[in-house]
């Protein structure tokens, strides 16, 4: 077998359908599975694979990250940290219409 160094291997995620803003908040909302108003991580796991990442539980670690004010685990799906959500998934390429 030979291998050509010259041209890496692409790595990029395939290309993401095209979300509104309100269709993004929304399909993050229906991952609430427990109704309690808030995403765990592994709800934000489950909701950027649904998403088509092929990294879900990456992205989930980086969106709680960047979207947990209050640093307690959760997104609160009633204040800003939504929001923020949302903005994280439009950068990661989930295009906005």
């Amino acid at each position: 077998m030979v291998f050509n160094f010259q041209h890496p291997i692409e790595t990029k995620e395939p290309p993401q359908p095209e979300w509104s803003i309100d269709q993004l908040k929304e399909a993050f909302k229906s991952f609430d599975k427990d109704k309690d108003g808030q995403l765990s991580k592994a709800e934000l796991r489950a909701a950027f694979n649904y998403l088509g990442s092929r990294f879900g539980y990456g992205r989930g670690r980086i969106a709680c990250y960047k979207a947990d004010n209050n640093k307690d685990g959760l997104i609160n799906l009633h204040n800003d940290e939504l929001t923020i959500l949302v903005e994280y998934a439009y950068g990661c390429g989930y295009k906005v219409v």
